[in-house]
């Protein structure tokens, strides 16, 4: 169900972005690989989100491309003094929200983010589960209303702007 939604959402997004010239200057959405084979160095559900849009440049979202996701997983990597506990072995790092890195739990496929409570993201106490799959991430907080959340920019988001013109937001 949220892979077809969220190729369908996609897809509106991609028709829209050229409404306006700012939009396409500021956002970037990745095409979809035609089959997406990562070995055994991503977790399949960023296989399966990249054969929908691979990587790209979301308004305050960043999600790196099949291509180049492992030049970015020093950021699961165990930082001295942090209060939660990563490491390569258990996390992936498919992004980030705010410059800020969120991951995939590789036991289960989840997505984990830090919130924002006004520290380094690797000093927060703060690390939770947003939703169950990549796709699902992408279909509620990239592609649709939860994006609200994570914009520390309110209406003057571009890509917020761009969800209300798809009917999104």
């Amino acid at each position: 169900m949220n892979f077809d939604r969220l190729s369908a959402a996609v897809e509106l997004v991609r028709r829209c972005l050229p409404v306006r010239e700012e939009w396409v200057i500021q956002n970037r959405v990745g095409a979809g690989l035609p089959v997406a084979n990562a070995g055994d160095s991503c977790p399949d559900g960023f296989v399966r989100a990249a054969r929908i849009v691979d990587g790209g440049n979301f308004g305050v979202v960043t999600v790196f491309a099949l291509g180049a996701v492992g030049d970015f997983q020093f950021y699961a990597d165990q930082v001295e003094g942090s209060p939660v506990r990563l490491g390569r072995e258990e996390w992936f790092c498919c992004g980030l929200i705010n410059d800020e890195p969120f991951f995939i739990k590789k036991a289960d496929g989840s997505v984990w983010m830090f919130p924002d409570v006004g520290v380094e993201w690797w000093m927060s106490p703060e690390f939770h589960q947003s939703t169950d799959s990549l796709t699902s991430f992408l279909s509620e907080f990239v592609f649709g209303p939860r994006y609200r959340e994570i914009t520390p920019l309110g209406e003057g988001d571009q890509w917020l702007q761009l969800l209300n013109e798809a009917g999104l937001a």
